[in-house]
């Protein structure tokens, strides 16, 4: 199996309506869905006609603020997106839980061209990661995980919401939906520097296992669809649109979250479509983890200005920059504490609540 979140030689792909409404009015409005409504795409910023005809693996480049839950999870506010996500609600992220484990990334949302942005993006950091408690790493099973973020974002032209889909009505075979990310476009190959959508359509369980796939590969948590182009060929998700979305059109101008992208063999292969993890098997954990993470959000430590990076890394520490060491004494002494102790791992981490370490070059 490879994560669709990094290059593996298997690729894992590195809103009850009332809950998931935001009250902020737009002067837009689609058909008589305002773009306060959840599922509503935007309206087209930007002709494409001079991009290259390429994308996630043979699909094409989207248009400018027209998939407006599609969410970018990377490490800090300059880096281009790692995984994918999308937005449930204005302070929270659907996204597959091998993307995430601890809250030290940043969210983009209303990006488009990843290296270039145009006033139109808006950034949070995560706040709290809470995984599906069945989650199975191996098998890459329960691929879901949802994050809070540090402040909802603002809904605009933009951005907005995308819809859950309700208990009993879940996504049929030979549906059409759309899968988009900023990910390989082919496998191994360069990241998109715009965001690419395909269209696929999606497999019942039985056909799923039927193809190249293991029976027991494919759980009943987890959703098949592969695309076709004019001349046949295989449009699919590939490393790096993890996380990512399924959609599909669930009602007029209305469209609807089933799959989140989670892995699959290779990417684009004849006789191996993509692996998305089924939405509706999670609505419940969804929409209980929601509601019992209400109120204010948890505060999580933040490395200083002068720091290598904005958040703690995995051990909690902060880190000074390249040929910089961190000292309490003027720069004279390795003498900062961080998780291994005073001056360890050569004096280059610090504990972000040390308010009198800094860091000097050496």
């Amino acid at each position: 199996m490879a994560m669709r979140g990094a290059a593996f030689a298997v690729v894992l792909f590195s809103c009850a309506d009332a809950g998931r409404l935001w009250t902020k009015r737009s002067d837009k409005s689609q058909g008589s869905r305002s773009l306060s409504s959840c599922g509503v795409k935007g309206a087209s910023k930007k002709a494409l006609d001079d991009v290259v005809n390429i994308s996630i693996v043979n699909g094409a480049p989207a248009t400018e603020c027209e998939w407006r839950w599609q969410i970018g999870i990377r490490g800090s506010e300059t880096s281009r997106p790692f995984c994918g996500g999308q937005l449930i609600h204005p302070e929270w992220v659907l996204t597959a839980a091998h993307c995430v484990g601890n809250p030290n990334f940043n969210v983009v949302a209303g990006n488009y061209e990843v290296q270039a942005p145009d006033g139109n993006e808006q950034s949070r950091w995560a706040a709290q990661v809470i995984r599906h408690p069945n989650y199975n790493s191996l098998r890459t099973d329960n691929d879901y995980a949802l994050v809070r973020l540090e402040s909802a974002f603002d809904i605009t032209d933009c951005v907005g919401t995308v819809c859950l889909p309700t208990d009993g009505n879940d996504v049929p075979p030979k549906t059409q939906c759309w899968t988009t990310g900023w990910g390989a476009l082919f496998e191994g190959g360069v990241s998109a520097t715009v965001l690419q959508e395909a269209q696929v359509d999606t497999l019942s369980q039985e056909d799923c296992r039927a193809t190249g796939y293991g029976a027991k590969e494919i759980t009943d948590n987890m959703l098949c669809a592969q695309g076709r182009g004019p001349n046949g060929e295989v449009m699919d998700a590939c490393q790096g649109d993890s996380g990512g979305p399924l959609v599909c059109e669930s009602g007029p101008g209305t469209y609807t979250l089933y799959g989140v992208t989670s892995w699959g063999r290779g990417c684009a292969g004849e006789n191996f479509p993509g692996v998305f993890a089924r939405v509706h098997e999670a609505l419940g954990w969804i929409e209980e983890t929601m509601e019992a993470n209400q109120g204010p959000p948890p505060t999580s430590a933040r490395c200083p200005d002068y720091a290598y990076s904005y958040v703690p890394d995995s051990d909690g520490d902060c880190r000074c920059k390249s040929r910089e060491i961190c000292s309490r004494s003027n720069g004279e002494k390795h003498d900062c504490p961080c998780s291994g102790g005073i001056g360890a791992y050569g004096g280059i981490y610090f504990s972000p609540d040390c308010e009198d370490c800094l860091c000097y070059s050496t």
